[in-house]
């Protein structure tokens, strides 16, 4: 049965994505990605809204749109998946890791803090109750954590438990998010940069320090970090091709981000206004916009009902913790818990002045900025906390900081790749320094909003034909 549920969740969001993105030519790597985090997305938003009305989260019930998703997209054809064998080096490597991690998934249990009090719990109480009880929710006894925290990840622990499936497989469904993440950088990095550019990245991400212990654990942080670096690939290439498919599909990864962790709208918005500010055109600010009405019903039930965030302190904080040695604590310890080496953070630098030169100074921008304000948003969370600054940075940097981590570690081999800023604007002798001999390494077609990976070609992903 379990594999009937994932079926499900695959189809609609493929179906979903048909719907959104009818003419993209994604490619294997990026089309399963993409579906599974739109279908995970999907049954989070679902629940939430089926559970705040006050009906029951039966996955019949919560699972109706993806049906119907699922049944549009056996409607419809394309060439969406077809993709040359010679551009998948990069989506071979993501299957090798993500079968890796699924199967040390299987056989590990919930014993890290906040598997029991903010994410498994939760699930099995939606589960088990068939209903959101702001009863249970709200216990202090049970010991749960982040009251506030949206239930994407829930929701998926709760239908995994309603198909039958155990403990283990509770941590698979959450491991395929990372595994998801792995593949949208491939595919979006690839589009942008060619396939060496996306095999540098997906490496870059694996190696980031516990890439491995929070992919297969059931907390929300690289859940949110692949939804939001998504929707960070997706508003680059809106800024470099102006497709509305880019920015449909962007929502639904923002909606995934913000139903995820807090922390996920920031990233978001972050990225949204800073791609809307170098494009000087509203447009990028659609996908948060999207993303704050989706989220609108959890907001209200979670502020009717009272339920707070049992780290933030609401009260003004003294001065001194601005100017004192908390700041200094908070400082050093996020740099000690940094995912990635130091030493990347000047590779970056590198390859952003190559970018730079080549007139990519908006992707650099929208790159720069939201990893850096990022860090700041979350300096600012252990600025107000009501916990000891320093166990509270020991016990969560090393997850909350995997977003903008992970944007760097892509931020570098997408700007070392000597692509021009513009698929319009390209001379067609221009070509990137980290290209192989396949499609994804072509010149970019010179028809505005037109890229040499979508044109209209047999496989999807070759030149465009005239």
């Amino acid at each position: 049965m379990i594999l009937v549920a994932d079926l499900l969740l695959l189809m609609g969001g493929y179906g979903l994505l048909r719907l959104l993105a009818e003419k993209a030519r994604l490619g294997i790597v990026g089309t399963v990605s993409v579906s599974w985090l739109t279908g995970v997305a999907v049954l989070g938003v679902t629940t939430t809204v089926v559970g705040v009305a006050g009906l029951p989260t039966h996955p019949w019930l919560v699972g109706a749109p993806l049906f119907v998703l699922g049944l549009s997209s056996v409607r419809r054809r394309g060439a969406m998946v077809r993709t040359r064998a010679l551009t998948l080096g990069a989506g071979a490597l993501v299957a090798v890791i993500g079968l890796r991690i699924a199967l040390i998934a299987a056989r590990i249990p919930s014993v890290h803090n906040d598997e029991y009090a903010i994410w498994a719990l939760r699930g099995r109480a939606l589960s088990e109750l068939g209903r959101l009880d702001p009863s249970v929710f709200a216990n202090a006894d049970a010991l749960y954590q982040h009251l506030d925290y949206p239930l994407l990840v829930p929701s998926l622990v709760a239908w995994t438990d309603r198909f039958g499936g155990g403990e283990g497989a509770w941590h698979v469904q959450v491991a395929l998010l990372a595994v998801a993440l792995l593949g949208v950088v491939a595919w979006g990095v690839a589009r942008m940069a060619g396939p060496l550019a996306a095999l540098v990245a997906v490496t870059s991400c694996v190696a980031a320090r516990h890439f491995p212990l929070f992919a297969i654990r059931i907390v929300g942080d690289l859940a949110a970090a692949a939804y939001a670096l998504a929707a960070v690939l997706l508003l680059l290439s809106w800024l470099r091709e102006e497709e509305s498919w880019q920015l449909r599909l962007g929502a639904v990864m923002a909606t995934g981000a913000v139903y995820t962790k807090n922390e996920g709208a920031v990233f978001i918005l972050l990225a949204c206004v800073l791609a809307a500010s170098v494009a000087r055109r509203i447009a990028p600010l659609a996908p948060i916009a999207i993303a704050a009405v989706a989220y609108a019903p959890w907001f209200v039930w979670v502020r009717l009902n009272d339920l707070g965030n049992d780290v933030v302190n609401t009260q003004v904080t003294d001065r001194a913790a601005l100017t004192g040695g908390r700041l200094r604590q908070i400082v050093s310890g996020l740099a000690e818990h940094w995912p990635v080496p130091a030493w990347w953070l000047l590779l970056l630098a590198a390859s952003a002045a190559i970018a730079l030169r080549d007139g990519r100074w908006r992707e650099v921008v929208v790159v720069a900025g939201t990893a850096a304000g990022s860090v700041g948003a979350l300096a600012a969370i252990y600025v107000v906390t009501p916990l000891e600054v320093t166990s509270h940075i020991d016990s969560s940097a090393h997850r909350v900081l995997m977003f903008p981590a992970l944007l760097t570690a892509v931020g570098m081999p997408l700007f070392a790749a000597r692509s021009p800023a513009s698929p319009s604007t390209t001379d067609q002798s221009s070509t990137p320094i980290l290209r192989a001999g396949s499609g994804l390494g072509a010149r970019p077609s010179t028809r505005r909003g037109t890229s040499s990976l979508i044109g209209p070609c047999e496989d999807g992903v070759g030149p465009a034909r005239p």
